[in-house]
């Protein structure tokens, strides 16, 4: 459960920061379906920005096929209408009620190709015993109504100025929630949110769907799990050099960056993606925010890491399957940090998700720190337990 991506970091005083990554040229990128029209082009290596990105006014790109099934792509085209089969016959949309099945089906008519096919994963994807069409809010609606709301609620005009489409975010958001594994960070300093949102759409994808309805809203706000308020960054909405981020991604990640750092406009600018990223204090504030449960910052004398400390691998193999939030040092001499999420330990290696998502080949070798590509696809990565303790900084866990 991690994606590849690495983040340096550089210390402020005593404090450690994690800020912006180091060049991915090391390790080759694994090319994400092409939802968001604003990055359409992007699998030529990240450079180019996207046609649609560049018109004024936003006309809408190809990203990947037809901009909405049985809208521009017309009601009678066979593979939508073939994939909306494939998405009734799945279990999940049977346990669906009559009234949940016909909103389903409106959410899955405004989506486009990509979007289409992100929703029979949705269907598929079982979320404590149930479809995750059904999985449930912090307010006890489902992710199948906060994705309703998202798919028939007006638009901000400043997403229709930067490009940015009902039917793109509609797809990005989807796919982030059906497969957390494509989530990523690309080149901006926002590893700690971005293996925070890997979290979140991993235990309860339905409590990342009502925050992005609330995110990309007119009004722009949202509380988060224990009361605050997640407010959109002015400056998120246009497209930025982060090309492999969809849409959805650089809204939520710079959200909770300027939420970590004091919620006011002036805290984060994704534009300029400036500061050194969070500290380990606004680390356990966002995580508190986004899980409404006390964090506690594991370190002092039995958290030292030295190879013959064992006590972090015993809790993160009693914590396994859960994710643990991890902080760890990062690049050549061990001078950058960069944020992780834990999956498992297992035959002497722990297992973890990398934000900077999928890429590379399964088996890949990787240094600083030495670790082995998992799943390309998912960006998961393993380092040994010896060196996991020679690099590892802090686990941040429950209280």
């Amino acid at each position: 459960m991690i994606r590849r991506v690495d983040g340096g970091s550089s210390s402020v005083g005593s404090v450690e920061k994690f800020s912006r990554p180091e060049a991915p040229a090391p390790e080759p990128k694994v090319v994400r379906p092409a939802i968001d029209q604003s990055k359409d082009t992007f699998s030529t290596g990240g450079k180019a920005i996207g046609a649609a990105a560049k018109a004024a006014g936003g006309a809408v790109a190809e990203a990947g096929g037809a901009t909405g099934a049985t809208g521009a792509a017309g009601v009678g085209d066979a593979k939508a209408n073939k994939t909306r089969d494939e998405f009734q016959a799945t279990e999940g949309y049977k346990s669906l009620s009559t009234e949940q099945q016909k909103q389903a089906l409106e959410v899955f008519d405004t989506m486009d190709a990509a979007g289409q096919r992100n929703m029979v994963d949705l269907a598929e994807r079982q979320v404590n015993g149930k479809t995750a069409l059904l999985d449930t809010d912090t307010t006890g609606k489902t992710l199948l109504s906060n994705l309703h709301q998202i798919a028939t609620q007006p638009m901000p005009q400043s997403f229709a100025d930067a490009g940015v489409t009902r039917e793109s975010l509609l797809g990005s958001i989807t796919q982030e929630a059906s497969n957390p594994g494509q989530i990523n960070q690309h080149d901006r300093g926002t590893c700690t949110v971005t293996s925070m949102q890997y979290m979140l759409n991993s235990s309860n994808p339905a409590e990342y769907m009502r925050l992005m309805a609330g995110l990309t809203s007119e009004s722009g706000e949202v509380k988060l799990a224990n009361g605050d308020t997640l407010s959109r960054d002015k400056d998120s909405i246009a497209m930025d050099s982060a090309t492999d981020r969809s849409s959805s991604e650089r809204l939520f990640q710079s959200a909770m960056m300027q939420y970590a750092k004091g919620g006011d406009e002036d805290d984060y600018s994704n534009v300029a993606d400036k500061d050194e990223g969070l500290d380990a204090g606004e680390q356990e504030d966002a995580l508190e925010g986004l899980f409404s449960k006390g964090f506690d910052n594991e370190s002092g004398s039995m958290w030292n890491f030295t190879p013959g400390e064992e006590e972090v691998l015993n809790l993160l193999k009693e914590r396994s399957p859960q994710d643990t939030y991890i902080r760890m040092k990062w690049g050549e001499g061990k001078e950058g940090g960069h944020a992780v999420v834990v999956d498992r330990v297992e035959n002497g290696r722990v297992y973890f998700r990398n934000p900077h998502g999928p890429g590379g080949t399964q088996g890949d070798k990787l240094e600083d720190p030495p670790r082995i590509v998992e799943d390309p696809n998912t960006g998961i990565q393993s380092m040994s337990e010896e060196d996991f303790l020679k690099w590892v900084k802090s686990a941040m866990v429950p209280s």
